[in-house]
């Protein structure tokens, strides 16, 4: 497991290779840019520029005090991410065109940056580098959690642009530790350490306890510029860890639900159980043993180690974790593998460059799928508030054809699609436009006049017309009290057999064709067994 291994390369050999390297980051770049560009503004961009118009309306659209004021207000409220700061500004003042572009920009970096500190440790390989990064790029497209939002403005900032800045600090603090860095090298390492760790304490909380673990098995013994720059990312990173809001958020969703838990860390970290499993093979193979040990107490993979291991245990914790709380250990999982196999001299063959530029074309295809679908979507947004805005009462029917596109298959679901069937998307769109009481609703409840098919017994009046759930407005405490009746609310629901099922579900306001309103029930849970629904008690 050492370089010796590796074929020697010519200086023009090695130049190509720098170039195809290049060329790999510019052509995501621009895919990625493009499908960035195509994704409406939807979900959290709404509610971040509602949240941010309380302000604008006081103290003047654009104004650094409104931003301030915005800021402020959001630390205390939800969270300290300087990426949800930025979120309404991106949104509302920059160009369309601009963001997507630097989107791009910025996840060419995030490729190239993974595949460097792959590397980290070992003598330059340019040959390594291009063929890594398209195998984590086509790896990532399925495994990392790409499909979970990380193409809206907020999203992208608060992962994509966060994770540059944080493997830009992790790349400088770990190079300082044998070896000076210049001036204007540190000076941009200053600035990552301290943008990286206000962006977001869901990425910085993991890295700094790779940190922490490389300081232990140093004996805190580190080069001045080591310990400013890790300072400097420590400092700053409190401005998210200990904001009042994201402190709330934290004792009241920190709790093990063993079943969904469970599930997420499986689907969201299996790039460390890979990891996990290929350090198990190489101290289970005496050949392996020793270099295994030597490459475990290097400190570029006791970070990523690490870092991996407590991105996965937030997962554990965290009672609404999604899948964006493994992207930490899928990408740190990944740079570790990569260190592994860039000690045994893999990659070098002209079989693996053979399956890295095959797996890039792959990628880029599917890509070209996801573009193509996400631009129909766009359109179909537009068309959706321009009916939104035409409408007389706020309420429109009709079907959304990016929900049920078969082209979903060729795109691994990875397109923003189908947000206007949630209550989270209605009432952000609510929240900016308090003009009319907005809906969108399935195309078969035009003719809805109250004419329902059957009721149900309960506290909820809940009613069926055809296939859709329906119930006359009602006030009730289940009722998310900052949404109103646009929200998630749970219910309790009695089966025919007796059982209780605990149901989520969305909730909104409509007229009818009479104007008589309503409240409709989407849920992605069965309830065609339930014989009775009720609200659950609400907590204080």
């Amino acid at each position: 497991m050492n370089d010796n291994n590796i074929p020697a390369t010519t200086a023009s050999a090695a130049n190509g290779h720098r170039l195809t390297a290049w060329m790999l980051a510019g052509v995501m770049a621009l895919l990625f840019a493009i499908w960035q560009y195509w994704t409406p503004v939807q979900m959290d961009d709404l509610w971040m520029q509602a949240y941010y118009n309380r302000f604008a309306d006081r103290y003047g659209a654009g104004t650094f005090r409104a931003w301030l004021e915005y800021a402020e207000w959001f630390r205390v409220d939800s969270n300290g991410r300087l990426a949800n700061y930025l979120a309404p500004i991106v949104t509302l003042y920059v160009p369309r065109w601009l963001f997507a572009a630097m989107t791009g920009i910025f996840v060419g970096l995030l490729y190239m940056l993974v595949a460097r500190l792959s590397g980290l440790g070992r003598r330059y390989s340019p040959t390594f580098q291009w063929r890594w990064m398209a195998l984590v790029w086509a790896a990532s497209m399925v495994l990392f959690p790409w499909r979970d939002h990380l193409m809206l403005a907020d999203y992208a900032l608060n992962y994509v642009y966060t994770t540059v800045f944080d493997l830009l600090f992790v790349w400088a603090w770990l190079t300082a530790l044998s070896r000076r860095l210049g001036a204007v090298t540190l000076l941009g390492a200053c600035v990552a350490a301290l943008v990286g760790g206000m962006m977001h304490e869901g990425l910085a909380v993991p890295l700094l306890a790779g940190c922490g673990v490389v300081v232990l098995m140093r004996r805190f013994r580190l080069p001045w510029q080591a310990w400013m720059l890790l300072v400097l990312f420590a400092f700053s990173s409190l401005e998210s860890i200990t904001a009042p809001g994201i402190l709330t958020r934290a004792g009241r969703d920190m709790g093990f639900s063993p079943v969904h838990n469970t599930v997420v860390m499986l689907k969201s970290c299996t790039l460390l159980f890979l990891l996990l499993a290929v350090i198990a093979l190489g101290l289970w193979l005496p050949r392996k043993r020793h270099a295994m040990r030597r490459l475990l107490v290097t400190p570029p993979f006791a970070l990523c180690l690490m870092a991996a291991l407590v991105s996965a245990l937030l997962c554990l914790l965290i009672n609404d974790a999604s899948a964006r709380f493994g992207w930490v250990a899928q990408l740190s999982s990944a740079m570790a593998i990569g260190m592994t196999i860039r000690r045994a001299g893999r990659l070098e063959s002209r079989f693996w460059g053979g399956m890295a530029m095959l797996g890039a074309v792959l990628v880029a295809s599917l890509m070209l799928n996801v573009i193509s679908e996400q631009k129909k979507v766009y359109h179909e947004d537009e068309e959706i508030r321009l009916q939104l805005a035409e409408s007389a009462d706020g309420t429109v029917f009709r079907d959304i054809a990016a929900l049920d596109s078969d082209d979903r298959i060729l795109t691994l679901a990875l397109t923003e699609h189908g947000n206007w069937r949630g209550a989270f998307q209605i009432g952000g769109y609510n929240r900016i436009f308090p003009d009319k009481e907005y809906a969108v609703l399935p195309a078969d409840m035009a003719s809805f006049a109250g004419d329902v098919d059957s009721c149900y017994p309960g506290e909820v009046g809940m009613c069926r017309y055809r296939n859709r759930f329906v119930a006359p407005m009602i006030d009730h405490e289940a009722f998310d009290r900052r949404a109103g009746k646009v929200g998630t609310v749970w219910l309790r629901g009695t089966a025919a057999d007796g059982r209780m099922v605990d149901i989520w579900a969305d909730s909104w306001p409509f007229r009818d064709r009479c104007g008589r309103q309503w409240l409709y029930f989407h849920s992605y849970m069965n309830m065609d067994d339930i014989v009775r629904f009720d609200f659950q008690n609400v907590p204080d």
